[in-house]
């Protein structure tokens, strides 16, 4: 008979346990999605970075094909980025690696800033050497 007494004594237990554990399981799940939403970018700015430097590389393309087929892969965040071009030294018949280099902000690539993990620049670095050299 105690055990049906104590009862009402626990009835609101869940509803507090709940109001404690929902708001960190949110903050969980949304800090993983802002971190997801940065390794995503960074892929998108290294795949855009090695397509441009193939043009280079491999098609014997110019600078500003290059900047093109960046701009291409980044879609809209390209509005956004710096998209630096290193060719070979035309006096130094030796250097033959041509480089692009790709910053964009951490806010165009993420949307939504939860937590400021990273308010930086995403950037990627791309080297290759000139198939004809």
């Amino acid at each position: 008979m105690n055990a049906f007494k104590n009862r009402g004594a626990e009835k609101g237990t869940a509803l507090v346990e709940a109001a404690i554990a929902l708001p960190l399981v949110l903050l969980l799940i949304l800090g993983l999605a802002e971190l997801s939403l940065l390794f995503l970018g960074q892929q998108d700015v290294t795949y855009a970075a090695r397509s441009a430097v193939r043009v280079l590389a491999v098609e014997d393309g110019t600078g500003a094909q290059a900047r093109a087929e960046a701009s291409d892969r980044l879609g809209t965040k390209a509005k956004d980025a710096t998209i630096t071009v290193t060719e070979p030294d035309p006096a130094n018949p030796a250097d033959c690696d041509v480089r692009v280099r790709i910053d964009v902000p951490a806010a165009s690539i993420k949307p939504v800033n939860f937590f400021g993990f990273y308010s930086g620049d995403i950037s990627a670095v791309v080297t290759m050497r000139k198939e004809d050299c």
